[in-house]
C-alpha cells in the first residue's frame, strides 16, 4: 500500500499540541531524525505507512482523520501561557496538551448539545479591567449572584461542590481533570459566548475551590490564560499584574471583608498576636486553605508582611510533617480508607470530571433524539450498563 501524504502545517500543529518531540517521533516511527525535525517545523511534507499514521495516531492521541486536514483549524489556539517554570523549560508536558485538548471537546460538545435542544448555555457575565479595584468587584458579583452571609458547609467538599454548582448555574462549564500539579492549577477557554473553567483534579478540594474563582476572574478580564500557583511572582509586569488581580478577587469573593474583620474569633487572635489560630478560624470558616486565609489577612492589613512570611513558613513545617504519602483523589468525596486502595466508581468520576449540568444535557439529547446511544456513551466514556444506572439518578430529566 502506498504512504500517506500530510500536509506540512498540518503535521507541524499535530506535534506541537500533543507535547511530542522530533527526538520521540524519530524512535516511534524508525525515521531518522532529523528528517522528523523537517516535518514538525513545517518545511517538508511527511510521507507515511499506515502502520506508521496508526501509531503516531495512537501516541497523539488523534484520530487518523486529522493527520488527512487541509490545514490546521483555526480555533485550536492554546490559552496565554501565564505560567511561572522554575526551570525556565516553557513547554507544556503531553498531559496537560491532552486536557487542553479534551477540555476544549468538552465546550464545543456542550455548545453542539445545548444548540441541539434550543437550550441557550452562552455566558452573560460582566467584564472588568485590572484598573477596577478586585474588592470591589467582587463584592458587585457577590451581590449579582445573590451570595448573602455564610453557607455553612459540612467540609470543604460540600464547599467546593457548592461553588461548582453556582458557576454552572451561569452556564460556565466547570471540568476536573488530571493535570501536572506543577504545571497548572487550573485554565479558562472560550467559544464564541460559551465558557468553560477547567481545575486541576489533583489539587485539594480547597484549592480547587481558589482555582474556580481565579478562574472566574480571568473570565471578568477576558484573559484567557494557563497558569500554576508560582505565576503571580512572574518576572512580566503585566502577567503578575493580571494574577494578582486574579487572586485579589478570588480572596474577596470567598472570604468578605466585612465578614472576615468583624469575626470576634478572628479579632480575639489577632489581638493576642495568634496569627496561624486566626487563620485557622478563616480557614474553617469559609472553607479556603490557611495559606489562602494568611493572605487575606495580609490584603487587608490585619498583619505585617513580616507576619505573613513567618506565619507561612511555620504552616509550611507543619503541613510537610503531616503530609501522607499518598495521591490526592480526583473525586468530589473523601476516600473512604487511608490505607488502601478504592475503587473507583466511574459514574462518580464521570460526575466529577465533566460535571452533573454537562452529562444531564447528553441524556437530555438523547432523549430528545438529537444523538444516539453509542454518543451517549463516546461523550460520557460509560459502557451502557453504566449509563443505565446513571440514568436512575434522574439528571436527565
Amino acid at each position: 500500500m502506498s504512504n500517506i501524504t500530510i500536509q506540512p502545517q498540518v503535521f507541524r500543529w499535530l506535534c506541537v499540541s500533543s507535547g511530542w518531540t522530533p527526538d520521540e517521533i524519530s524512535v516511534r516511527i524508525a525515521e531518522p531524525v532529523d528528517r522528523v525535525q523537517k516535518w514538525c517545523e513545517g518545511k517538508e511534507s511527511p510521507s507515511l505507512s499506515i502502520s506508521n499514521l496508526e501509531k503516531l495516531s495512537e501516541s497523539f492521541k488523534r484520530p487518523l482523520t486529522a493527520f488527512l486536514l487541509p490545514s490546521p483549524p483555526e480555533d485550536e489556539v492554546l490559552p496565554k501561557d501565564f505560567r511561572k517554570i522554575p526551570d525556565a523549560k516553557g513547554d507544556f508536558s503531553k498531559d496537560t496538551l491532552r486536557m487542553i485538548r479534551k477540555a476544549r471537546r468538552e465546550l464545543l460538545l456542550w455548545r453542539e448539545l445545548s444548540e441541539n435542544i434550543g437550550e441557550s448555555v452562552t455566558v452573560d457575565i460582566p467584564r472588568y479591567s485590572i484598573q477596577d479595584d478586585p474588592e470591589i468587584v467582587a463584592l458587585k458579583e457577590r451581590e449579582r449572584l445573590k451570595i448573602s452571609g455564610v453557607t455553612k458547609w459540612k467540609d470543604e467538599y460540600g464547599a467546593y461542590r457548592f461553588w461548582r454548582e453556582l458557576l454552572s448555574s451561569l452556564n460556565i462549564l466547570v471540568l476536573q481533570l488530571k493535570m501536572p500539579r506543577e504545571e497548572a492549577r487550573g485554565f479558562s477557554i472560550v467559544d464564541k459566548g460559551y465558557a468553560a473553567i477547567v481545575v486541576n483534579g489533583r489539587e485539594t478540594p480547597h484549592a480547587r475551590i481558589f482555582t474556580l474563582f481565579h478562574e472566574y476572574a480571568h473570565l471578568l478580564l477576558d484573559e484567557i490564560v494557563i497558569c500554576n500557583d508560582q505565576s503571580d511572582t512572574s518576572s512580566d509586569p503585566f502577567i503578575k499584574s493580571v494574577e494578582g488581580w486574579c487572586n485579589t478577587f478570588a480572596g474577596a469573593f470567598l472570604i468578605p471583608k466585612e465578614e472576615c474583620v468583624e469575626d470576634k474569633r478572628v479579632k480575639k487572635f489577632l489581638n493576642d498576636g495568634d496569627i496561624l489560630n486566626a487563620a485557622k478560624v478563616i480557614s474553617s470558616h469559609f472553607r479556603v486553605s490557611r495559606d489562602a486565609a494568611l493572605i487575606r489577612l495580609r490584603v487587608l492589613h490585619l498583619i505585617s508582611e513580616k507576619d505573613l512570611v513567618n506565619s507561612q513558613a511555620i504552616l509550611q513545617k507543619s503541613v510537610n510533617k503531616l503530609k501522607l504519602e499518598k495521591s490526592p483523589s480526583n473525586q468530589d468525596e473523601p476516600a473512604s480508607s487511608q490505607n488502601n486502595i478504592v475503587p473507583v466508581n466511574p459514574i462518580n468520576q464521570c460526575i466529577s470530571e465533566k460535571g452533573s449540568s454537562f452529562v444531564s444535557l447528553v441524556l437530555k439529547n438523547e432523549a430528545a433524539g438529537t444523538i444516539t446511544y453509542q454518543d451517549v456513551m463516546d461523550y460520557l466514556d460509560l459502557k451502557s450498563k453504566q449509563i443505565d444506572k446513571l440514568k436512575q439518578r434522574g439528571l436527565g430529566d
